[in-house]
């Protein structure tokens, strides 16, 4: 059974409630699963260019702000960076997602899965550094309204727990939140949401 195009719909489920118009997509994942991750998206955003890699992410041409939306499922470091920093997870880890975030578009969207530390009998990539802990990682990056969420699957002989989130770059400077953009949507991030006050 191939685990990963068994977890892929938990990925994509996310997506249709999440208000987007991509143009640019970069997606990110196993070659076997190029045709059927690629597909689904194509048919989600008709209009949008799709780019797909699966290693090497040092030698992929970095063009900055390109894209509004990244899809990486099942993140495996020892394919996508080398293995020069394999002594320090988190640094490598953070390196990862800071190349990440220099492709995305402002208020692009990074969507990604991760096989979790619980998962068991799979000898897979695995991500080994508590969820928490990447959520304060993204955060220190630049990243906006992190959501880390997590599935598990149990059968006989193994367990996979599947870690996935999302999170947003920033607007830039120039932008104004309150502003109505092109497609009549006010871009409002829930850091800047308050409770209304009444006074009687």
């Amino acid at each position: 059974m191939d685990f990963c195009q068994k977890t892929l719909p938990y990925l994509l489920e996310k997506l249709p409630f999440i208000k987007l118009y991509p143009k640019k997509i970069l997606v990110i994942g196993k070659p076997d699963l190029e045709f059927q991750l690629c597909t689904k998206l194509q048919a989600m955003y008709p209009a949008a260019v799709i780019d797909f890699f699966a290693k090497g992410l040092r030698e992929y041409p970095l063009t900055e702000l390109s894209y509004d939306l990244i899809v990486l499922h099942w993140i495996d470091l020892g394919l996508l960076l080398p293995d020069d920093l394999n002594d320090n997870v988190l640094s490598t880890y953070e390196l990862l997602f800071y190349l990440l975030h220099h492709l995305l578009a402002p208020k692009g969207l990074l969507l990604f899965s991760s096989l979790g530390p619980e998962t068991m009998g799979l000898t897979v990539a695995q991500m080994s550094i508590p969820m928490n802990i990447l959520g304060d990682l993204l955060l220190k990056l630049g990243y906006q309204d992190p959501v880390l969420d997590r599935d598990c699957f149990e059968e006989v002989s193994f367990r996979i727990e599947l870690a996935y989130g999302h999170a947003w770059r920033k607007a830039t400077e120039l932008d104004c939140f309150s502003q109505v953009d092109e497609e009549g949507t006010v871009f409002m991030p829930i850091t800047q949401i308050r409770h209304l006050t009444v006074h009687e």
